[in-house]
């Protein structure tokens, strides 16, 4: 089971963030393409922003449907990149589970609703969440990522906003989706081995781009999929649903004393 939630928290967070930002139909490509390019120049100015995230997951296991449900509110900050982020996930007959993360040059601090205590995790795992948040907190390389498929969204204006959809299946988008996936997994064999093998049957994104800042405010997506790990096939329907807000307004994160002085120390772990 943890396996497969890791796997698939992952795969959903590569997502988000390779969906953040595209365009047009081809009769508006040139009106798209500027919106494509400004909202790309205005999140370069961007250091530090807030985000919540809503997901939904359809995972059939055996005879049964295994649907669960997570929600996330964070901040992050680019440079020095740290975050501070709760997460609730809820798990059919396992309950809801409360997690809460900071993650700062200082290390990471990690503590959930199970074991009420704060754990301060190994350098091992700090090195590898520095590195995947670098990653996924880089929003001009997903941009880049996704111009060449500029032709496959179609473009329209909606109040306050541009809103950009892509309704996409079939392997001309898992090459995107991958080769972003093996710059998350940095060498890791067993994500790696699992992650080739996933089939995209059907993906819907909605984004929505401030037309006065151009910041990239929401991203909706609906995703139908199958991934093999361990000589299983699942198929997991996804929806994710999340908003970028409160850009360039947080300062810094600083973890509180209390958590440093009450952690358990997992380095040996």
């Amino acid at each position: 089971m943890k396996k497969w939630m890791l796997i698939l928290t992952l795969a959903a967070s590569v997502l988000v963030l390779a969906a953040c930002g595209t365009e047009a139909d081809s009769s508006d490509v040139q009106n798209a393409q500027e919106v494509f390019e400004k909202s790309v120049n205005a999140m370069e100015s961007v250091n530090s922003y807030s985000m919540s995230m809503d997901m939904e997951q359809e995972i059939p296991f055996g005879d049964e449907v295994l649907n669960t449900s997570t929600s996330m509110t964070g901040d992050l900050v680019l440079v020095p990149l740290s975050m501070h982020q709760v997460m609730n996930m809820s798990v059919p007959g396992e309950g809801t589970m409360e997690m809460e993360m900071y993650l700062t040059e200082e290390g990471v601090y990690m503590s959930d609703s199970e074991s009420g205590m704060w754990m301060n995790m190994p350098e091992e795992l700090f090195g590898d969440l520095m590195d995947l948040e670098s990653m996924q907190t880089n929003p001009q390389e997903e941009l880049e990522r996704l111009a060449e498929f500029v032709d496959d969204f179609s473009y329209a204006e909606e109040g306050d906003f541009y809103v950009l959809t892509l309704s996409a299946s079939g392997d001309k988008f898992k090459a995107l989706i991958m080769d972003t996936l093996e710059e998350v997994t940095g060498g890791d064999e067993l994500l790696a081995e699992a992650l080739e093998d996933i089939e995209i049957h059907q993906i819907d994104y909605e984004i929505k781009i401030d037309k006065e800042t151009y910041y990239q405010t929401e991203l909706v997506m609906d995703m139908d999929f199958t991934i093999t790990a361990d000589g299983e096939t699942v198929r997991i329907k996804q929806k994710v649903d999340a908003t970028f807000s409160n850009f360039n307004g947080v300062d810094e994160i600083v973890v509180p004393q209390e958590v440093i002085d009450s952690a358990v120390d997992l380095g040996g772990f």
